[in-house]
């Protein structure tokens, strides 16, 4: 439990669905301040040091892109938001992290199920050239047959 920020308490099942649903709150959960941290340097084609990682940060409201040369001590370390550049822009709001820097096209690049959740079977590019304006190219579609 790293007791950092409010999170869902508890997971209830919901009869006949294919996904549970939270209820509750409290601190005693492994949510850590910024989400879905990703090494843009090892797989994301960026070079700038200073970018590395890419992080939502959902400590703010409403939630931005964050970057930084190296992951925060999110237990140890009080200052650690110090260490984080805000990006300045708003998360979209299919934003799960950065996945990578698209040279050819100049643009970063979230590709994940879009628009729709689980169980629909549908994915697209999320793509931003300056982390506020998103477009959503899909690349796969639901097989209207497949249940």
């Amino acid at each position: 439990m790293l007791n950092l920020m409010d999170g869902p308490s508890e997971i209830v099942p919901q009869s006949g669905q294919p996904l549970d649903y939270s209820s509750g709150s409290s601190k005693a959960n492994n949510l850590l301040p910024c989400g879905h941290p990703r090494d843009l340097w090892l797989h994301g084609n960026v070079r700038d040091p200073e970018k590395r990682y890419a992080l939502g940060l959902d400590v703010s409201s409403p939630q931005r892109v964050a970057f930084c040369k190296e992951l925060p001590d999110f237990i140890n370390d009080p200052n650690w938001q110090e260490k984080i550049v805000d990006s300045g822009f708003i998360k979209h709001s299919r934003f799960n992290a950065l996945e990578f820097w698209d040279e050819i096209h100049q643009e970063w690049v979230n590709m994940r199920q879009a628009p729709n959740h689980a169980p629909v079977r549908c994915g697209g590019r999320y793509a931003s050239s300056d982390l506020k304006n998103w477009t959503l190219e899909r690349y796969l579609y639901p097989e209207a047959h497949d249940s």
